[in-house]
């Protein structure tokens, strides 16, 4: 049976779920974003850590690296702030203008709930409802995390309760260790043949120049299992029609996470920029847009959330054991189980 307990208030807030069965297992949200601070796998994952996320409070109210957070009403970044929507111009303050604005307010616990195997967290945020500089449209949060031993879903629901239109996509800026000090031994699968070409400051190419079809191989060619070694990977993989999911396995400890969104594409971060923890961990990020979507032609229906209506988004990750056999790096693993992707797993490998 999962349990909850809640300790500190307003931004110091954080709740814990615990097992009583399963003494190791472990997952901490943070109020301040309603930010998921760590997974602590129980014993038949190998009673690990697979989280990527902030150790302290201190550490998470500096936003340093955007670990796990939930990123909306966009994601990502939008170039010095600026966008227009609907024939209005926009300009978001400096400090406002990556990776959304709800990261940094203190979201409302309004439910606990649990069955045999999850405890869900319902969290609710309202205090962006009278807009700030630079977006002035009036949406109500609210944010489910459903929780289990093997792993979490989130779900985010926008409803935009003013009278105007509002440009929304969002995020979950996940990181991911496996329980590995660096990323070079862990295996990478992403099956996507898209991806996109962006400038030195990393926005997306205007119109299709912006989307590149993987027909030959490249560096970025993970649609089979490959080790990450001493790759550099800060991209977006684009599956065409077809839900968005990546892979990442620690063959060492014989467990596997699969990651998924319900639209959209996915981003894999290698975390080589970051000053405090280079290649420690990977950001495999499900996104329901790409950069600057707001100031894309080609986003903007997929972008509208209308005055007086909702839109839900969710992402996963989801734990798995796995069988090792002797063949090939690309054969490693050989039977992923517990889950819905199992069985393309299975066919990629055969």
């Amino acid at each position: 049976m999962l349990t909850s307990h809640t300790t500190g208030s307003g931004k110091d807030a954080i709740t814990t779920i615990s097992h009583r069965d399963f003494p190791s297992f472990s997952v901490q949200v943070a109020h301040y974003g309603a930010t998921l601070l760590s997974f602590h796998t129980n014993k038949e994952f190998g009673d690990m850590e697979i989280l990527g996320g902030y150790r302290s409070l201190e550490d998470l109210h500096t936003g340093y690296a955007s670990r796990n957070w939930v990123m909306a009403p966009f994601a990502n970044r939008i170039p010095n702030g600026r966008y227009t929507w609907q024939g209005s111009e926009y300009m978001l303050p400096e400090g406002s203008r990556m990776h959304g604005l709800v990261a940094k307010e203190v979201w409302d616990l309004l439910d606990v709930s649990a069955t045999e195997d999850a405890m869900e967290l319902t969290f609710s945020l309202d205090s962006l409802s009278d807009g700030i500089e630079g977006y002035p449209f009036e949406l109500l949060y609210t944010l489910t995390y459903t929780i289990s031993l093997e792993g979490v879903t989130m779900e985010i629901t926008a409803t935009n309760v003013g009278e105007q239109d509002a440009p929304y996509f969002v995020g979950w800026h996940t990181y991911f260790t496996l329980w590995e000090s660096t990323l070079d031994n862990l295996m990478l699968q992403i099956p996507s043949n898209t991806w996109v070409t962006m400038d030195s400051s990393l926005v997306p190419l205007d119109g299709k120049e912006a989307f590149v079809s993987r027909k030959k191989w490249s560096r970025l060619d993970y649609r089979k299992p490959k080790k990450i070694r001493k790759s550099i990977i800060d991209d977006y993989f684009v599956m065409q029609d077809k839900i968005p999911e990546a892979y990442l396995t620690n063959t060492s400890k014989r467990i596997s996470l699969a990651i998924t969104g319900e639209r959209g594409c996915i981003i894999a971060f290698t975390s080589d920029p970051l000053e405090d923890a280079p290649r420690s961990a990977i950001a495999i990020e499900p996104m329901e847009g790409i950069a600057n979507s707001f100031n894309r032609g080609d986003m903007q229906e997929q972008i509208l959330l209308k005055a007086w209506t909702s839109r839900s988004y969710n992402a996963s990750f989801t734990l798995t054991g796995v069988e090792l056999s002797d063949d090939d790096e690309s054969r490693s693993i050989l039977a992923i189980m517990g889950f819905e992707a199992a069985g393309a797993i299975t066919a990629i490998l055969s």
